[in-house]
């Protein structure tokens, strides 16, 4: 999906010559079409190593404002992601697991527009959780929903 320019930031970086050769070689043997496309992918990859299950959650809350559907918030921050083992697309549900953890969350679009989340720490008790059209993300709980976080 083409970023807008406002969502991006011009950067320069001063880097050792032997640093990039190896990255134009990764270049080839990735078959990058340009070096700020290699460049941007191994930074991506990189800074995703240091995220935690709730870092991941709030980038796919985030995503959700400003995509239509859980399939492309899927393909924007999931896929590829080092935590995600493994992600299902069921029409308009998204289910992934983590690594590390035998948590199942689902993501699915409702009717009305908004999102909801759902975590599964094992198939018997499931945890329902609603991602709602501000991006809020709520928990049901025996007397209603309370709101998760800001």
């Amino acid at each position: 999906m083409p970023k807008k320019p406002e969502d991006q930031q011009r950067r320069v970086y001063v880097l050792p010559k032997d640093l990039v050769e190896r990255i134009a070689q990764y270049q080839k043997m990735g078959g990058f079409g340009s070096e700020v496309e290699v460049v941007r992918s191994l930074l991506t990859e990189a800074v995703s190593k240091i995220d935690s299950t709730a870092m991941l959650l709030d980038r796919v809350r985030e995503k959700f404002k400003t995509l239509p559907n859980a399939s492309m918030v899927a393909k924007e921050v999931l896929a590829g992601h080092p935590l995600v083992t493994k992600i299902e697309f069921m029409g308009d549900e998204v289910e992934f697991w983590l690594h590390g953890r035998q948590d199942l969350i689902t993501i699915r679009n409702s009717n009305d527009g908004t999102s909801e989340m759902s975590v599964s720490a094992e198939p018997s008790r499931v945890g329902r959780f609603k991602l709602d059209f501000m991006g809020r993300v709520l928990l049901e709980e025996e007397k209603g929903w309370r709101l998760l976080g800001p």
